[in-house]
């Protein structure tokens, strides 16, 4: 079923196929891609998808919904489900959606890939308390917040165990109403190697948790990562990082002239995946690619309805199936 309903820009309803049984069905993976006009969609959270493997970009570019059938319930497949191990894009760019169903319940111990989960969600103004997710097995969550500009406070994430994450780029940027962090000082940064951009344009915190403390035992991308932090008072004792063989442009970068009262709407996007990325997303499914291309028009128009979606919708393709 993946794809079945692709680029159907136009259609605001679609027939009652909550009534499909699709115990059979393995892929429902952007099943509603760029499906930009529905206002609502049947109450798929009746199916059975015991069987579905492969689930990604299910709602991608859905930016006319505002709500959601409670999929919390399908939390019961997906925990006797070993073989659901990406749910990247999931919601990307749904930016009128005022709620998630409660998706703080599925398991997510097998899941290797949560980026790019939320992004553009740009009216979310609370999220499920995903900090109860065992998030031991994820390699990949960047991006993963970006463009939330709605959210003042996210759940508890400190507790995340993330010593096999290896990518966090982006994470929080452009999350534009975040007055606080969680504690994220406490996370284990052991293995990951990229962390471009991940406060950039978050322009109301005046605090960044005291992430002197993070450890790195690779070579490291930390480009732009103060950008647009036009309210932040402190920055935290960096200076402990050994940056000498780590890849960043110019010590200018690091904290940029980031005090700038007029802080940038886009962001510049990060190409490079490193090999353990890549390496775990081939155990996802042969011809998944993780390139992370998205270019500064669509971090500029998280809201827009012009052609730059389609061209970002034909990235998405030339992401999972070139």
């Amino acid at each position: 079923m993946s794809c079945l309903f692709l680029e159907c820009s136009s259609l605001k309803y679609l027939p009652d196929i909550s009534i499909w049984n699709i115990s059979n069905i393995t892929d429902i993976s952007t099943l509603f891609c760029g499906c930009s006009s529905l206002i609502s969609l049947p109450d798929i959270s009746k199916w059975n998808i015991n069987k579905v493997n492969l689930i990604y970009g299910l709602f991608y570019g859905c930016s006319s919904l505002e709500y959601l059938p409670d999929i919390s319930k399908w939390s019961n497949f997906i925990n006797n489900n070993n073989m659901i191990n990406n749910i990247s894009y999931l919601f990307y760019e749904c930016s009128l959606l005022k709620e998630i169903p409660d998706i703080s319940k599925w398991n997510t111990n097998n899941i290797l890939d949560i980026s790019y989960l939320f992004y553009g969600c740009s009216s979310l103004k609370e999220l499920p308390d995903i900090s109860k997710w065992d998030i031991n097995h994820i390699h990949n969550m960047s991006y993963i917040f970006c463009g939330c500009s709605s959210l003042k406070k996210l759940p508890d994430i400190s507790k995340w165990d993330m010593k096999n994450v290896i990518d966090i780029s982006y994470m929080f940027c452009l999350c534009s109403s975040l007055i606080s962090l969680p504690d994220i000082s406490k996370w284990n940064t052991q293995n990951i190697n990229n962390l471009n951009s991940i406060f950039q344009n978050c322009s109301l915190l005046n605090f960044i948790p005291n992430i002197s403390k993070w450890k790195f035992k690779n070579k490291i991308k930390i480009n732009d990562i103060f950008k647009g932090c036009s309210s932040i008072l402190i920055i935290p004792d960096i200076s402990k990082w050994n940056i000498s063989e780590w890849n960043i442009k110019t010590p200018e970068t690091l904290i940029t002239s980031s005090f700038n009262s007029n802080p940038i709407k886009g962001i510049e996007s990060d190409s490079i995946i490193s090999e353990d990325i890549i390496k775990y997303s081939n155990s996802i499914e042969d011809t998944f690619s993780l390139k992370n291309n998205i270019d500064n028009e669509s971090f500029e128009n998280f809201n827009s309805k012009d052609n730059s979606k389609n061209n970002e919708l034909n990235d998405f393709y030339d992401n999972f199936y070139d």
